[in-house]
């Protein structure tokens, strides 16, 4: 009787930890993986926070309320903004994602796009700085995973 506990605890750990790593998984498969622009270095945000906040609040503004911010990721770039849309538009397209127009966005001034699955259930957005946000010249990048809000 005793192995059956010993069994019985065991299977009960390992299923924990088999669901751990496909809650992972799925958690990770949520975001372009390797972004679409990988030979760019991922910054850390701390470093250019203000500048990354701005690009965010931005970003959302031309969104809406339609959207929530689930996860991002920010790049220093030397500001090519065309190619990293053709970058993310390949990307999208894996997951069945198609640009999206966003009311008011002037295109070639405001740099922002939005791609969405056709069931409305996945949408990423890149959106960039329109001026150098350091002495080397560098624009910030920013790639995010959004969750549409119910009602949508």
């Amino acid at each position: 009787m005793n192995w059956l506990k010993k069994f019985l605890r065991n299977a009960g750990v390992m299923t924990c930890l088999f669901l751990g790593a496909a809650i992972w998984a799925a958690d990770i498969d949520t975001m372009s993986n390797p972004p679409p622009f990988s030979f760019l270095q991922e910054s850390d945000a701390s470093h250019f926070s203000e500048a990354a906040s701005r690009l965010e609040d931005e970003a959302m503004a031309f969104l809406g309320h339609a959207y929530a911010i689930k996860s991002r990721r920010f790049f220093l770039t030397p500001g090519t903004w065309v190619a990293y849309v053709k970058q993310a538009d390949a990307a999208a397209s894996d997951w069945n994602g198609t640009r999206q127009e966003i009311k008011g966005r002037r295109v070639g001034k405001d740099l922002l796009e939005l791609w969405l699955d056709g069931k409305g259930q996945r949408a990423e957005a890149l959106a960039m700085s329109e001026q150098p946000i350091d002495e080397k010249g560098r624009y910030l990048l920013g790639y995010f995973t959004l969750s549409p809000l119910a009602g949508r």
